[in-house]
């Protein structure tokens, strides 16, 4: 078939070729064996067939224990369409589908061609048959073995997994004494029957009940039902979703068995330790959990608390802890969502449907979970159905991931360093357990005295310096060599390779790479390994899964251990050349290690870099996060290679053609391209064109990023022009030198007037004016071009804050006279007041008319608009004060950014510039203070106080100090401390 194949196409073309082929299979119906199909379990069904024969059978059969989807061609994280339908049966045709004839990189294999390259964009898929051919049994059905795809992959199950793997069984109506010798050298049983046959004596011998696996066996009911208004079981898809993605929290949750021991060297993944109250009460405990309680009552229907920290700060057990007491004590409903999960809206909807109750959903390591968190919860508020979410990681991992979601963000919270109460409470608890380790004989004073001067450290660290006595580095590399087998010590290092991203490493991935099936682990490695590796359940791939204890103690293992970048590149290579990114988990792990920042922390080397992401490539085809990775690799270094960085950008473009990060790599690459060119014309061309691209990526908004890069193209373009001028600039000169500083500050102005802690503009912003000052060439140019032309507004306003700080009177007067020229500018208004404000006085009358003039009603400069709600607040000019507030609510700002206390006031009568006032209004996570003299009382969240004690023991009638500031919504007080005297 394979000859006639490429006969036929190289007369008539593939296309034509693949249509007949199609048109060949139109009138075939489901066989007899086929109906069969859908009434038994199945792991997975590959097929080198292009029909859809298996497809219909599954469709046509209502009584099926399954769910059929289809994969013909590799893609990322398939779980994801797996898990998103409950009993899902993944169905790989590994040779195409007549359903996709016209995808020219992944055609039918077919001609010879095609089976010279049957792993182009289906790699991925036969390396999936490899993993499950080493922990499960096949049955081959209709299928030679002398078919070279097949082979292959025997071959390599047979290397590696050898005499270890499962028996298979090969189905057939013509084996003869000859096959059945060769099928017994392979460990296959032959079965002689044909299709229809076979599956006819399975639906004979195996009774309907016993075909339900386990797995799928219903329960005697779940434990989510007790919640439900009706008396009715929970649906198969709900259930499915509570089984495999996330936790009901409840009593009595069953759980792994956890020592004490083991909790206090960082072991939080389950809920043993909460259950046998290992843990302390945190000071944030009790907040965290009235707000979640007030929040029950919240008119928004989406509301999102957030909890940061550093790694291991403890937060995942205080997530724990809230959870479990808010289902067990307050008879809330909550589900626990733990690293790995994969959320969806439905199941949500469906489950309150049938309880009518708001869901609490605690969401660990949610930064990685905000692309799946941003589409359920706009779906959720469609639909009006009320969640509450917990969402913790660490401030790292957060990031600004958080802006999508940032406008239902109710309250914000740290997990900060132990203070003197929790440090008793910790003393406490590790005695009760004995768990003192060096400590355990010394008299309190010492205890604690060993615990405070570890108190500016994470908890977990705190926990193994204190009571071991020796730094967490060392105890761990001591640790690690203990363990005597050095092929444990190599499977804790790949564990650790990856943990320290938060990712399990799947069983098979290990045992791609070191031949270690589960049951060699079981048998061989979890003595020595007991308490440094874990195994679970993936949820998405339905894989067994390795971790270590700890994200962070799986880092200091990595580092330590692979202590030179050499080793540290081997490893990742290692690593990633057994990966395969169809697999969630693998998937998450790849794009973690080739982030720029990470991939530059272990490979100083472009060298090293490039190797990396090559083989990162092979495995994973044309992935446009890849290949940007390798373009963004080679713009940013200095040895990068340029014209390569704009064939990978060319080649991503083609995958994605609209994905706007793709645009903004290649400004960058433009600006990159531009400083390395030595001709005058061609780097401003360079330069012309990435700020059209940026220009047309950003649609009229204020994007920070776009705005930090087109103000560096200005910049850029300046420092060339001030370079090029020898002796006294010409007229055009002086003009463009003051176009391109309007540009550069027009666009810094931008971006900052919406994300004024933006790192990129404030870089931006600092490198324009020194670049103006360099040799006072730069400032020159501009006050003889502002001379001739005082009303280029922004030329002024760059002139005079380069100035500011040197002579602030020729500034001033720069300003003045470009608001003579201009009185409407409101960029000059405002450069003139930010240098009023830095005089004197800050709510002096003269300060009134610059600031009114520097923004207007309508715009989204959030800093002006604070700044006249600051003014009118403190002169107690109420009516004012009120329509600043109404205009800061209708700005279409970021929430966080919006929220964020700004432009403190300073108490004259205080060296440290605080007030005093009195607490006369306290409720679950906010209150209200009043001091003499201002106009309103001042707002306070709990996460204002200078720590969690001090809101723990306010109360009405308290007297405290404070810093004042504001926000979106007014006045806020911040630092507040229990008063003990303002000087």
């Amino acid at each position: 078939m394979e000859e006639v194949a490429t006969l036929a196409e190289n007369e008539a073309g593939l296309a034509p070729l693949h249509r007949f082929v199609a048109e060949q299979f139109k009138g075939f119906s489901p066989s007899a064996g086929h109906k069969l199909l859908p009434l038994f379990r199945w792991k997975a069904i590959f097929t080198l067939n292009y029909d859809r024969l298996v497809e219909d059978s599954y469709t046509a059969q209502s009584k099926r224990l399954q769910n059929l989807i289809a994969f013909h061609r590799d893609q990322n994280s398939i779980e994801k369409e797996l898990v998103s339908v409950p009993d899902a049966l993944p169905y790989f045709k590994l040779h195409g589908s007549i359903d996709h004839l016209y995808e020219s990189d992944a055609p039918l294999i077919l001609t010879t061609s095609s089976y010279v390259d049957f792993e182009s964009n289906r790699r991925r898929l036969f390396r999936r048959l490899e993993d499950l051919a080493v922990e499960y049994p096949i049955v081959f059905i209709g299928t030679r073995l002398g078919d070279p795809h097949i082979k292959a992959i025997l071959a390599a199950v047979e290397k590696g997994a050898g005499s270890s793997r499962p028996m298979y069984y090969f189905v057939s109506p013509g084996i003869n004494q000859f096959d059945t010798a060769l099928l017994a050298a392979r460990r296959m049983s032959p079965v002689q029957a044909s299709f229809g046959d076979f599956m006819a004596r399975l639906e004979q011998d195996i009774p309907k009940v016993s075909r339900i696996l386990s797995a799928a066996l219903p329960q005697s009911g779940s434990s989510i039902e007790r919640h439900f208004r009706r008396n009715v079981p929970a649906p198969p898809a709900l259930s499915a979703f509570l089984k495999d993605n996330v936790e009901h929290v409840r009593e009595g949750m069953p759980t792994s068995t956890v020592s004490a021991e083991l909790f206090y060297k960082g072991e939080s993944q389950s809920w043993a330790p909460i259950q046998q109250s290992f843990d302390i009460e945190r000071t944030l405990y009790s907040t965290l959990v009235l707000r979640v309680l007030g929040l029950d009552k919240a008119e928004e229907t989406i509301n999102l608390i957030t909890i940061r920290g550093v790694a291991g700060s403890g937060k995942t057990v205080l997530m724990r802890r809230v959870a479990h007491d808010l289902a067990t004590k307050y008879d809330k409903l909550v589900l626990f969502a733990p690293p790995g999960a994969i959320l969806r809206a439905d199941p949500l909807i469906e489950l309150h449907e049938l309880t009518g109750l708001p869901v609490i959903l605690v969401v660990d390591h949610a930064a990685d979970q905000v692309p799946s968190l941003e589409p359920m919860l706009e779906r959720l508020q469609a639909v009006g159905i009320p969640i509450i979410a917990i969402l913790g990681d660490t401030h790292a991992a957060f990031g600004n991931t958080l802006e999508p979601l940032s406008d239902r963000i109710r309250y914000g919270h740290e997990v900060r360093n132990l203070d003197d109460m929790e440090i008793e409470a910790l003393i406490s608890k590790l005695d009760q357990n004995g768990s003192l380790g060096l400590l355990a004989n010394e008299p309190p004073d010492v205890r604690k005295k060993a615990f405070t001067e570890l108190a500016d450290k994470q908890l977990l660290v705190a926990l193994y310096e204190a009571t071991q006595g020796r730094l967490l580095e060392d105890l761990l590399v001591v640790e690690y060599h203990r363990v005597l087998l050095t092929e444990a010590q190599e499977l804790y290092l790949l564990v650790c390779t990856l943990n320290r991203f938060r990712v399990p490493i799947r069983a098979t991935l290990v045992h791609r790479i070191m031949g270690i099936s589960f049951k060699d682990f079981e048998k061989r490695f979890l003595g020595p390994l007991q308490g440094m590796v874990f195994t679970e359940m993936d949820p998405a791939s339905r894989d067994y899964a390795y971790r270590a204890r700890h994200p962070q103690i799986a880092d200091i293992v990595f580092r330590r251990i692979l202590d030179s970048q050499s080793k540290q590149v081997a490893q990742y290579k290692k690593m990633i050349e057994h990966m395969n990114t169809s697999y969630t988990s693998d998937n998450a792990a790849l794009r973690k290690m080739l982030s720029f920042k990470n991939l530059r922390d272990v490979a100083g080397h472009i060298e090293d870099r490039r190797s990396i992401l090559e083989a990162a490539e092979r495995i994973s085809g044309n992935d446009t996060f890849i290949l940007q990775q390798q373009a963004i690799t080679e713009i940013n270094s200095n040895r990068g290679d340029l014209k390569a960085a704009a064939d990978y950008l060319a080649r991503a473009q083609v995958l994605r053609p609209n994905d706007k990060t793709i645009f903004h790599t290649r400004a960058s690459l433009l600006t990159r391209k531009a400083e390395q060119t030595k001709d005058v014309l061609s780097r401003r061309s360079l330069r012309s064109e990435a700020r059209a691209i940026l220009k047309a990526t950003r649609d009229g908004d204020s994007d920070p990023y776009v705005c930090s890069l087109l103000a560096r193209v200005a910049i850029d373009e300046i420092q060339d022009r001030l370079k090029a001028i020898i002796d006294l600039p010409n007229d055009g000169a002086k003009a463009e030198i003051a176009r391109l500083t309007e540009d550069a500050q027009k666009a810094i102005a931008k971006g900052l007037s919406r994300a004024p802690d933006f790192e990129g503009l404030i870089k931006e912003n600092y490198r324009l004016r020194r670049v103006l000052q360099i040799g006072d060439r730069g400032i020159g140019m501009l006050e003889r071009t502002l001379d001739s032309q005082p009303g280029l507004e922004f030329v002024a306003a760059t002139y005079a804050r380069a100035l500011a700080s040197s002579d602030p009177e020729k500034a001033k007067a720069a300003l003045r006279k470009g608001i003579a020229e201009k009185p409407h500018s409101k960029i000059l208004h405002q450069a003139l007041f930010e240098l009023l404000l830095a005089e004197a006085d800050d709510f002096r009358d003269e300060l009134a008319a610059p600031l009114r003039r520097a923004y207007t009603p309508e715009d989204d400069n959030l800093l002006m608009h604070l700044h006249s709600a600051r003014f009118h607040y403190v002169r107690g000019e109420r009516a004012e004060y009120a329509s600043a507030l109404g205009r800061l609510e209708k700005m279409k700002v970021q929430m966080p950014e919006k929220l964020k206390p700004r432009l403190p006031v300073k108490n004259a009568a205080s060296s440290k510039g605080l007030f005093a006032g009195t607490i006369v209004q306290l409720r679950v996570a906010y209150g209200f203070i009043e001091t003499p003299g201002f106009l309103d009382r001042i707002f306070l969240r709990s996460a204002g106080c200078a720590d969690e004690l001090v809101w723990e023991k306010l109360r009405e009638g308290s007297q405290v100090s404070y810093q004042l500031r504001f926000n979106g919504r007014g006045a806020v007080a911040t630092e507040v401390r229990l008063a003990a005297g303002l000087a």
